[in-house]
């Protein structure tokens, strides 16, 4: 006979599929993962009637409500790796076996693993190791190994997008630089489609796209900083600085002399710009001495319009008086006059 010497289930090892911390472990949060562990290592033990385990319970060991416990069974139920029974006013946990579960889900995967193994012994030796330096490389990125219908995914997209081996490793290597974690290899696809929409298949195509976005980059900055933005532009706001730098062909010191017309503006807004920009580009503008010399020409024009003398004849204007003679005045003398003006009724 031979057994093992125990002093009880609260030493023995809990044993956890590996698969889990590759499928379910990286999306999951601390209290799910917590929630599932502690029931799984009740659900493990075999004299688990000498250690109880409920809901209540792992709320108390958590830090959490029953009504969270019961919230994160739930996630794990929807992830189709427990089943939740309820009778007589208690919850039951079942556990899924993992693996089979994975087998079972992944059958037609697997089938295809196999033809593409086939497919491969056909395949020069060469092609053979850059492949497994590729996912070697990947696994390295990523802290953990590829799962098989993640690698069918990686050489679907190769062979989707018509991309280098080397420009995949790159593709995840962004992916870790943006996120920090890469959760799903779909993101990391996501990034060798928009290289595809950007005629990148190669290490080449990447670095002259990457040193045209970044000069891009730098000049949305630096209109940004001269309207006083302190932030990035949308992608609205983007297409029109694409439409003043690439359509317009339109310099930065163009840009700019529009950009400083926004001191007297309350709310700029790119649009405001766009207006000056476009009419610049439709008058054959192309370089700020054509702006400058359209400026003086038109101050020129508006002095001398203010400097025009005016219609209105100032000497020889005829009144209605013009035409009356001084008969009476002619008639009298200085005295009759005098004696007229003093007493004007004796005189009528």
């Amino acid at each position: 006979m031979f057994f093992i010497n125990s002093t009880g289930d609260i030493f023995n090892d809990v044993l956890i599929p590996s698969i889990f911390f590759d499928l379910y472990l990286p999306s999951a949060s601390g209290e799910q993962l917590k929630v599932y562990f502690l029931g799984y290592k009740s659900a493990s033990m075999k004299n688990n009637k000498d250690l109880p385990m409920n809901n209540k319970i792992i709320a108390n060991i958590v830090g959490i409500s029953t009504d969270k416990v019961l919230e994160c069974w739930k996630y794990w139920e929807d992830k189709g790796i427990i089943n939740i029974h309820y009778s007589n006013n208690e919850y039951s946990i079942e556990f899924i076996d993992i693996k089979s579960k994975f087998v079972k889900d992944n059958i037609d995967v697997l089938k295809e693993i196999t033809e593409n193994e086939d497919s491969t012994n056909e395949t020069s030796e060469p092609e053979e190791e850059e492949f497994r330096n590729m996912y070697d490389s990947i696994e390295l990125i990523v802290g953990r190994l590829l799962t098989p219908n993640e690698k069918i995914s990686i050489f679907e997209a190769i062979q989707k997008y018509d991309i280098d081996k080397s420009l995949v490793i790159l593709a995840f290597e962004k992916a870790l630089k943006n996120s920090g974690k890469i959760k799903s290899v779909n993101y990391v696809i996501g990034i060798m489609k928009s290289w595809f929409d950007n005629s990148i298949k190669n290490i080449d195509d990447l670095e002259n796209y990457e040193s045209e976005n970044y000069q891009l980059r730098n000049q949305y900055s630096l209109i940004f900083k001269s309207l006083g933005f302190k932030r990035l532009p949308t992608i609205a706001e983007e297409e029109l600085m694409n439409k003043w730098i690439n359509s317009y062909n339109m310099n930065m010191d163009i840009i700019l002399k529009a950009c400083s017309k926004s001191a007297n503006i309350s709310n700029p807004n790119l649009k405001y710009f766009d207006s000056i920009i476009t009419n610049w580009y439709d008058k054959g503008f192309r370089t700020v001495e054509d702006i400058e010399n359209d400026e003086i020409k038109y101050k020129e024009n508006l002095k001398s319009k203010q400097q025009k003398p005016s219609n209105r004849k100032s000497k020889n204007t005829k009144s209605k008086f013009h035409n009356f003679e001084q008969v009476i005045s002619n008639n009298y003398s200085n005295e009759d006059l005098e004696k007229l003006i003093s007493n004007p009724k004796k005189n009528k």
